[in-house]
C-alpha cells in the first residue's frame, strides 16, 4: 500500500473504522472517546470534526495485525520470518517532481490550525505523536526515519527527544559539530511501510526510505522538501518542515509513555518550522502513547529482532512464531521442539536479543501464543518451576535513565512438554471442530 489511505479503505471494506461526526475537542476529549471506541468495538476512529481544526483526525488504524500485514504485503502469521527476509533487502526510492503532500503549501506555518491532541492529564501540553521524522545524515547522505514526540510551543515552534544511541540523534550530533541545525522533515500519515521503517531497528548505515520500500515490496515514491534538503514520501497526508537547532536544549515534558507512566521534565532539543505542506482534503494521524497502534509499532521490528537471534539455535521452520504484541517488555514463542535443550538455549538467546525483553515463553506447536489463555494452559500444565524456569538477575530490563535501576532482571519459561513423555502431555481434541460451520447451526 503507497498510503495510509490504502489501509483506511481496506478497513473501512470490512467495517472496521468508526466514524464520528460529532465536534470533539482535541484536549483529552478526542484521546478518551477513541480509547472508549476502540475498546468496545476493536476498530479504527475517524474524528470528522474536530474543534479548531480543518483537518479531520485518524486514530487507531495499525491496531489490526491482519490490516498491517496487508499493508506490508505479508501474511499475519509469522511476520517476524517475514520482515526478517525483507531487512537483507533494499529497494531505492524514486524521486519524483510533485505529489499529493504538496497539493497545498504553507510558507507561515501555524502549528495551532493542526489538531494536536492533549493526550493525559500530566502532559504538559499538546504533543505530535504519529509523525515519523525524516532526516538526512549532514555528512554521508542517507536518509533516517523515527518516532520522535514533539511538544507543541508556538506557532512555529516544538521541542523534540531525540538522543543517541537513538539514530536520529546521532545524525544531530553530527551536524552540531559543524555548528549547522540539522534539516528534519515530521510526516504524518505516512504509508504503513514508512512508519514501520522508522520503528525498526536496522543498522545506522542503511537508508531507511529505501527499507520502507523493501518493507513494503514496492518502491517508495519521494518528493523533495519545499524549505529544506529532505526527501518525504510523496503520498503521505501532511509534512511539517523545519530545523533542529544547534547548541539549544530547553525543558520539554513531563509525557504520558507507552508504560502509562510519565517521562519527567528534560532538557531537549527545539525544532524551529520553516512550512507545512499538505493534500487538499488531509487528515491527522494521531496515536496514543500505549495504545494498540503504539504497541503494534514497538512490537514488529522487536519480533523480527528476536528472531534474527533465536534462529541459530533452530531451524527457522521450526520457530513457528513470535510474538511481542502487546506487552513489548515480553515474548511468546511458539516452537517445532527436537530437543530438551533447544527451548532453554532460544529463551537465553531472545531474552539477550533486546534490551527491553524481560521475560519470555516457548511453548509447544500445540499452543496458540495469539490466545494468552493458551499460553497460561502450557505454564501451569508443562512448566516445572523448578527446572524451567531460568531468572537472569541484575540486568536492567528498560533503560530509560531514571527507571533503569528499578527494573532489574530478566526470566525465562520453559512451558514446552518432555519429548518422552509426549504422550501425557498429547491435548484433547474433537475431530468436528475444524470441519463444522457455526453459521449452519446458529444466525446472529
Amino acid at each position: 500500500m503507497k498510503d495510509l489511505r490504502s489501509l483506511m479503505a481496506w478497513l473501512e471494506e470490512r467495517g472496521q473504522v468508526a466514524h464520528v461526526k460529532k465536534e470533539v475537542d482535541p484536549e483529552f476529549e478526542l484521546v478518551a472517546v477513541a480509547k472508549k471506541i476502540h475498546d468496545k468495538y476493536d476498530k479504527a476512529v475517524f474524528f470528522e470534526n474536530v474543534k479548531g481544526s480543518k483537518f479531520p483526525v485518524l486514530t487507531y488504524v495499525l491496531s489490526s495485525r491482519e490490516g498491517i500485514a496487508e499493508s506490508l504485503n505479508m501474511t499475519s502469521q509469522q511476520m517476524a520470518h517475514q520482515w526478517s527476509h525483507r531487512e537483507e533487502q533494499q529497494l531505492p526510492y524514486k524521486v519524483v517532481d510533485s505529489g499529493p503532500v504538496q497539493e497545498v503549501v504553507d510558507a507561515e506555518p501555524n502549528l495551532y490550525d493542526l489538531p494536536l491532541c492533549l493526550h493525559s492529564d500530566g502532559n504538559n501540553g499538546r504533543y505530535i505523536t504519529g509523525g515519523v521524522l525524516v532526516a538526512k545524515h549532514p555528512d554521508l547522505g542517507m536518509m533516517n526515519a523515527s518516532f520522535n514526540r514533539c511538544q507543541l510551543v508556538d506557532k512555529d515552534k516544538l521541542r523534540v527527544r531525540m538522543m543517541p544511541p537513538q539514530h536520529l540523534g546521532v545524525f544531530y550530533e553530527a551536524a552540531e559539530k559543524l555548528d549547522k541545525p540539522l534539516e528534519v522533515a515530521i510526516v504524518l500519515g505516512a504509508s504503513p511501510a514508512v512508519m514501520y521503517s522508522g520503528a525498526s531497528k536496522i543498522p545506522i548505515d542503511r537508508d531507511e526510505l529505501e527499507f520502507a520500500g523493501a518493507l513494503a515490496n514496492e518502491q517508495l515514491e519521494v518528493v523533495r522538501c519545499k524549505t529544506i534538503d529532505v526527501m518525504v514520501p510523496a503520498h503521505a497526508e501532511i509534512v511539517i518542515e523545519g530545523k533542529v537547532l544547534p547548541h539549544i536544549r530547553e525543558e520539554e515534558g513531563p509525557f504520558g509513555e507507552f508504560t502509562d507512566s510519565y517521562v519527567p521534565v528534560m532538557k531537549n532539543h527545539v525544532f524551529q518550522v520553516t512550512a507545512i505542506t499538505h493534500r487538499k482534503d488531509a487528515f491527522w494521524h494521531d496515536i496514543f502513547a500505549g495504545g494498540a497502534e503504539d504497541l503494534n509499532l514497538l512490537a514488529l521490528p522487536i519480533e523480527a529482532e528476536i528472531f534474527n537471534h533465536i534462529r541459530k539455535f533452530a531451524n527457522p521452520e521450526d520457530i513457528i512464531d513470535v510474538l511481542a504484541s502487546p506487552f513489548v517488555f515480553g515474548c511468546f514463542i511458539r516452537l517445532k521442539k527436537r530437543n530438551e535443550q533447544q527451548p532453554k538455549n532460544i529463551l537465553l538467546s531472545a531474552l539477550a536479543s533486546y534490551a527491553w525483553t524481560q521475560f519470555v515463553v516457548v511453548v509447544d506447536e500445540d499452543v496458540d501464543i495469539r490466545k494468552p489463555n493458551d499460553v497460561f494452559w502450557a505454564i501451569q500444565t508443562r512448566c516445572c518451576p523448578e527446572r524451567d524456569v531460568m531468572v537472569i538477575p541484575g540486568v536492567s530490563s528498560y533503560t530509560r535513565e531514571d527507571v533503569k535501576d528499578e527494573n532489574l532482571g530478566k526470566f525465562g519459561i520453559d512451558a514446552t512438554a518432555p519429548l518422552n513423555k509426549a504422550h501425557i502431555y498429547k491435548r484433547r481434541t474433537n475431530k468436528m471442530e475444524d470441519v463444522v460451520n457455526v453459521d449452519d447451526y446458529y444466525i446472529s
